[in-house]
């Protein structure tokens, strides 16, 4: 490991409901030429600002380069080898898939070549986040400084927020993971990962499907609306809080069959 490796540098950010004007602000006191967006769905009901076209426009005026990596990065996925028993999608499996290790290496090369990257997503705090419970964590493997910009103006690196966290988790949460983390790095993780990460649920048996040609991600035909309304009330005050409100719902299939099931996809 070399002090260049050492010395490479990546900040994150949530959106939440600020003004633009005040995320446009934020950036430049770090100095952020670039935005690497990790939300799944890069649309908000309640915040429009931060719609992606909405935001690549804003940030654009800036001088401020808008990337989205959602599609590799983001939190949500729905193929059952890539999930808890619960639904819950397992951080620990998405990081092995090679979309998700490739984009982690794209997001190293623009860091090599001195751009000013900030990961975005809409969550305030990033304890509560994929951000930093998957993709920090995985920058951080890889000799990054990972640095969060947190309320006032203020940042943390990740390994503070580590520490943090284990004082704060660790105690009382030792009973309930599994006895298979290594270390209390790994075990923290497995907690957080556990209480903030995606839960599918659906109106069927997810075991009983299997992703079509390996692919870790099911992405939804634009358009539909056909949504079970018991499914949606159930997301829309978690999703609200992170300002996304579910409207779309994607197919699964099992080998070459369709069903004409459906459940959320935001």
């Amino acid at each position: 490991m070399n002090n260049q490796e050492r010395q490479l540098k990546c900040y994150t950010i949530g959106h939440s409901n600020y003004p633009i004007g005040a995320f446009t602000y934020f950036l430049s006191v770090f100095r952020i030429d670039c935005i690497i967006d990790v939300r799944s769905s890069p649309y908000s009901r309640n915040n429009p600002q931060y719609n992606r076209e909405n935001l690549k426009t804003s940030l654009g005026k800036e001088g401020v380069e808008y990337r989205y990596y959602g599609d590799r990065l983001g939190g949500r996925y729905y193929a059952p080898d890539l999930l808890y028993p619960d639904g819950t999608v397992n951080y620990g499996k998405i990081s092995q898939t090679s979309a998700f290790q490739e984009a982690i290496q794209g997001v190293i090369g623009l860091i090599e070549k001195g751009r000013v990257i900030a990961l975005m997503c809409s969550e305030r705090e990033p304890e509560r986040c994929h951000r930093f419970a998957l993709v920090s964590r995985n920058l951080q493997q890889n000799n990054v400084n990972v640095i969060h910009i947190i309320p006032g103006v203020k940042t943390q690196t990740n390994v503070e927020l580590e520490g943090g966290l284990k004082n704060k988790y660790l105690d009382k949460n030792q009973s309930t993971i599994d006895n298979t983390a290594s270390d209390d790095v790994e075990t923290l993780y497995e907690i957080i990962n556990k209480n903030i990460g995606f839960k599918v649920k659906t109106t069927y048996d997810v075991s009983n499907f299997k992703s079509k040609g390996g692919m870790s991600r099911i992405q939804a035909p634009q358009g539909l609306r056909d949504i079970n309304t018991s499914i949606r009330e159930e997301y829309s005050n978690r999703e609200s809080s992170r300002g996304n409100l579910p409207d779309e719902t994607f197919y699964i299939s099992e080998g070459k069959k369709s069903t004409k099931q459906k459940t959320l996809l935001n």
